[in-house]
Order: C-alpha cells, then sequence, then structure tokens
C-alpha cells in the first residue's frame, strides 16, 4: 500500500514523485506483490496516479451504502461517485514494473 507520498512544493514538477513512485513499485514486485495500492481524495491526485498507470477500483460509499446497506467499500463507478471522498485505485505490478522503471 503507497501511503502518504508527498513532495515539498519547491521541488514538484521535477519528475521526483514519479522516481519515488516507480520506486515504491519495484520494492512491492521486488517483495512479491502482484499489486499495489492506494487512495486519494483529490481528482487532481487522482489524475496524476491515472497518468502512472493506476486505475480506480473502489469509492467510498454513499450514506445510505454505509448506514443502512453496511457497505464499507463501493465498487468504483464515475458516474455514481460521490463528489468529495476517497477513491482506492491500483496498478499491476511485476516484470512490466521493471521496464516502466527503466523510463526513470
Amino acid at each position: 500500500y503507497l501511503f502518504n507520498l508527498c513532495v515539498n512544493p519547491a521541488w514538484r514538477n521535477q519528475g521526483i514523485g514519479r522516481m519515488l513512485v516507480r520506486r515504491c513499485e519495484e520494492e512491492a514486485a521486488r517483495y512479491g506483490h502482484d499489486l499495489l495500492w492506494l487512495h486519494t481524495e483529490s481528482d487532481t491526485t487522482r489524475e496524476i496516479y491515472t497518468r502512472l498507470g493506476y486505475a480506480p477500483t473502489y469509492q467510498q460509499p454513499s450514506w445510505i451504502q454505509l448506514n443502512l446497506l453496511n457497505v464499507v467499500v463501493a465498487e468504483f463507478n464515475e458516474e455514481k461517485r460521490r463528489e468529495k471522498g476517497w477513491v482506492i485505485m491500483a496498478r499491476e505490478v511485476g516484470d512490466q514494473t521493471r521496464e516502466v522503471a527503466n523510463e526513470v
């Protein structure tokens, strides 16, 4: 799980975040993991991770889903997505990660 990755604003837009993410993917693959997961609450951040190959998988449930239906995590659905709320994203890691890492 990729958690709390950030780059100092003075150092952004220089590829540092991409390199950190790719390094985390390499380590996850090295330890035998097939997927790397993360969550984001920001559409801007979601767009960044989408460009890095991550896909939305789950989203924060609605009030009704959570409180009446006991749904803790809902499958991602862009049309039913809440304006605010987290989205869980995932990317396959493994052999293709090593290839992508060479681009950095």
